[in-house]
């Protein structure tokens, strides 16, 4: 799926995610237990962040917004962007 903020693939029990502004950074979320999201982000040169939480597009936003101080971007953010795109990917 491809919207115009992000690009967005699942499968093998996670979704992946690429924010238009962070090039280079790759997002992974997935479920660790039932209600409890991780989502965990890498770039090319190997540096890492993840988050944790009840609500996946909360985990999303916030490793969005880590990986976006790490390079110093500013970003809308999650909540900015279509959740209907972003909730039909995550239970896919």
């Amino acid at each position: 799926m491809r919207g115009g903020d992000c690009v967005i693939r699942s499968g093998g029990g996670m979704v992946l995610v690429e924010f238009h502004e962070l090039p280079g950074w790759h997002f992974s979320a997935r479920v660790i237990a039932e209600g409890l999201y991780e989502v965990m982000a890498v770039d090319g040169r190997g540096r890492r962040v993840s988050c944790q939480g009840t609500e996946s597009l909360a985990a999303i936003d916030g490793c969005l917004r880590a990986a976006a101080g790490i390079e110093a971007v500013d970003v809308r953010g999650v909540s900015q962007l279509d959740p209907r795109r972003l909730h039909g990917a995550a239970r896919s």
